[in-house]
């Protein structure tokens, strides 16, 4: 999914074709850039076979996301692996995502994550898979049967190299279109791997190109769409009682810290209240693929 960032887009283009593996395909999904992207698109040359989707406005990473995944489930494809384009994936990930699938005689993990690191080599602090908690009796069951394989059972993940089985998310609603940006992914992955488990691939590593920076610095429409995601999130049912209360607090402390880093407490207090509204008062839309597609607006060049 790309939005005018043409020189992240071709790193990452770059880095998914020389995998030692190869992708059988790659769908970009171009969330309507204004940069050079689409000229960039139209003279690709690539060993992968490639489908460039031009959505007619900007939906949001959500958005793209959700239309990519659909996209997916339609072709029949049976896995998608899911990045940002600002996400250089070292030459055998995804070799190594399959190498621990194929681990699981049955039943493989719904989600299997690559391990998030920074541009110095360090673990990524962003962008950080969740482990399963062993004190759920399931929970307990995935954490010894991957750690038997090496593995860390997760209980959601980000969207920097998320590998989902789509068998599994054609069960379910697709990535939340009206989240826009932030936190669409953790109610996605908590659903999928409550579906079908969740794994963190050690040796599959991502480089995040903007792991590097500090969280917690919204400002403006994506301060309101952090705090309005969370207070959704929160509600959503994807997340055990006990972590929605944990992402309830951690809200209110950083709103909290924010407000008196605030240069402009006015504006601020007026954004933190019409968030909070809309996240208490308003819900999402879940769609299934097939609705994904028959609302969305989007030119498909193959």
């Amino acid at each position: 999914m790309t939005y005018n960032r043409e020189s992240e887009l071709r790193r990452c283009l770059q880095a998914l074709d020389s995998q030692t593996r190869a992708s059988d395909h790659i769908i970009v999904i171009d969330n309507n850039s204004t940069d050079g992207t689409r000229a960039f698109l139209s003279t690709l040359d690539l060993r992968t076979p490639v489908t460039v989707v031009r959505s007619a406005e900007n939906v949001g990473g959500a958005g793209g996301f959700s239309l990519g995944i659909a996209l997916a489930i339609e072709e029949q494809f049976d896995l998608a692996w899911i990045m940002d384009d600002d996400v250089l994936p070292e030459p055998d990930a995804l070799s190594e995502l399959l190498r621990a699938r194929d681990l699981y005689t049955s039943s493989p993990p719904a989600v299997l994550a690559s391990l998030v690191i920074d541009t110095d080599g360090n673990l990524g602090q962003r962008n950080r898979s969740v482990p399963e908690s062993s004190t759920d009796p399931a929970g307990y069951r995935r954490t010894v049967e991957a750690a038997g394989h090496g593995l860390a059972a997760i209980k959601y993940t980000t969207f920097v190299g998320a590998m989902i089985d789509l068998e599994l998310a054609r069960e379910t609603s697709l990535p939340v279109v009206d989240y826009f940006i932030w936190h669409d992914d953790t109610e996605y992955t908590a659903r999928l791997c409550s579906l079908g488990g969740g794994v963190l691939v050690p040796t599959s590593r991502v480089v995040h190109l903007a792991e590097h920076l500090a969280p917690g610095k919204a400002v403006g429409p994506r301060l309101f769409y952090d705090v309005r995601n969370k207070l959704w999130l929160s509600r959503s049912g994807s997340l055990s009682r006990l972590e929605s209360l944990t992402w309830l607090y951690q809200l209110g402390v950083q709103v909290g810290r924010q407000f008196k880093e605030s240069e402009d407490k006015r504006s601020y207090t007026r954004t933190i209240a019409r968030a909070v509204r809309d996240g208490v008062a308003s819900k999402p839309r879940y769609m299934s693929h097939a609705r994904v597609i028959e609302s969305a607006t989007f030119e498909q060049l193959d």
